[in-house]
């Protein structure tokens, strides 16, 4: 992350108001480690959680077959979770 201002790989995390303190914590953990995947999983990621797209639409969107997409946001998932499980170990 290194050079990258914001901190977060460019990706730019939402703010959700009324959070309370762990809520907020617990999606700064979420974002850091989304900064951390590649810029493709991450968009897959975002894409099909926070933009509320299928499978079927990303690819579209993206110009990508239906499998890539679904690999990405598989090994998207996996690297998210073991990023999350490492820092909930510290």
């Amino acid at each position: 992350m290194a050079g990258n201002s914001s901190g977060y790989g460019g990706w730019k995390p939402y703010h959700f108001g009324g959070q309370t303190a762990i809520d907020r914590e617990e999606a700064a953990r979420l974002y850091e480690a989304l900064a951390q995947l590649g810029y493709e999983q991450r968009e897959v990621i975002v894409l099909h959680l926070h933009g509320q797209l299928i499978f079927g639409q990303i690819a579209q969107q993206l110009d990508l077959s239906i499998n890539t997409v679904q690999s990405r946001y598989r090994y998207g998932l996996e690297k998210l979770r073991a990023l999350l499980n490492a820092g909930a170990e510290r």
